[in-house]
């Protein structure tokens, strides 16, 4: 290797980091579309705004493949503009990571209290709406897909604007998405409570979701870490090139 060139060691481990860096960035694109694709019932049943969020993690990850593509092309041609900028975007991006995850962490109660009202106006006003389809359809799919019954337990059902509705199909039965039988056997032993799913939903897919979250938050600490050595690596490789007189 001629002298005017940085140390290869330097270079493979800006081109490892990207690598890394560029499937992260693929990661949480995909993340995004998921959640924007098939979990659209949370944005049903609560005004938070999972939308959004699904929508920034579509953003965020396709920035992360541009910053990702910058820092691999100044890597292999030894751009020095190009590792400066893509050393300033990962100084931004990880500032911007630890100020929006201050503020998820100080808001996490005032989420869960939103979330739990929300959650409990479905059921007892909206579910059976016909303008409220979409709450229907997510309720049900809660329940199904937790086996789950209600707010806190099939109780709450009866409490419901859907269970006592006059004039209707469903007046004074409980939603078939919490049978665990067949809906014939359902509807034969209606007033059994062995009938239905025992579980709550709303525990269930609070659970859920702080899974899913403390998942995340490991993802984002190894994120970080990554950021930090491609934020060394890169500066490393800047000054390097600076020492050797080398801009392109």
């Amino acid at each position: 290797m001629s002298s005017h060139h940085s140390p290869a060691v330097i270079r493979y481990a800006m081109f490892f980091f990207n690598l890394i860096f560029f499937l992260l960035g693929c990661g949480i694109l995909g993340v995004g579309i998921w959640l924007k694709v098939e979990k659209g019932e949370y944005a049903q049943v609560s005004s938070f705004n999972f939308v959004t969020a699904a929508n920034l993690a579509i953003a965020a990850g396709a920035i992360i493949l541009v910053v990702g593509f910058l820092g691999c092309c100044g890597a292999i041609k030894e751009i020095r503009p190009m590792l400066l900028m893509f050393f300033i975007l990962l100084v931004l991006i990880f500032i911007l990571e630890i100020t929006a995850g201050g503020i998820a962490y100080a808001k996490r109660n005032e989420l869960e209290n939103k979330l739990q009202a929300d959650f409990n106006e479905s059921i007892s006003l909206r579910y059976g709406d016909k303008n409220q389809q979409g709450v229907t359809l997510a309720i049900d799919k809660f329940q199904e897909s937790f086996q789950c019954c209600g707010y806190n337990s099939y109780m709450d059902w009866q409490w419901s604007r859907y269970y006592h509705e006059k004039g209707t199909s469903h007046t004074g039965t409980i939603p078939k998405s919490c049978c665990r039988l067949s809906l014939s056997e359902c509807k034969k032993n209606a007033m059994q409570r062995d009938t239905y799913w025992q579980k709550g939903c709303f525990k269930e897919v609070m659970d859920f979701l702080k899974d899913n979250l403390l998942l995340i938050g490991i993802v984002g600490i190894v994120f970080a870490l990554v950021q930090i050595l491609g934020m060394v690596f890169s500066m490393v490789m800047y000054c390097s090139l600076g020492d050797k007189g080398t801009y392109a």
